[in-house]
C-alpha cells in the first residue's frame, strides 16, 4: 500500500494505531495475576504503555507471544 492507500483511507483501516491498540489478552491475564504489574502498567502514560506492549503487538507466533509476555513483565518489574 503506497500513496494511493494513504490518500483514499485504506491504510488507516488496515493498520490499527499502536497508540490506540487494545491490550492483548495474554497481557491482561498476566496483569490480573500480578497486582504490582497492573499498578505499574496503569501508571504509564499512553506512549509508555504502547512501547511496553509493542513487542507483544508485533509477535505473530504463540512461542514469540509467550516470550514477549515474559519480556513485558520484566520491563514492568524494572519500572517498579
Amino acid at each position: 500500500m503506497g500513496r494511493r492507500a494513504t490518500g483514499d483511507g485504506r491504510r488507516e483501516t488496515a493498520y490499527e494505531s499502536h497508540g490506540e491498540a487494545a491490550v492483548p489478552a495474554e497481557l491482561i491475564a498476566v496483569l490480573e495475576r500480578n497486582p504490582w504489574a497492573r499498578a505499574v502498567f496503569e501508571a504509564l502514560d499512553r506512549t509508555d504503555r504502547c512501547l511496553t506492549m509493542l513487542g507483544l503487538l508485533r509477535a505473530r507466533t504463540p512461542r514469540r507471544r509467550t516470550a514477549q509476555v515474559a519480556s513485558t513483565l520484566a520491563e514492568l518489574r524494572k519500572r517498579r
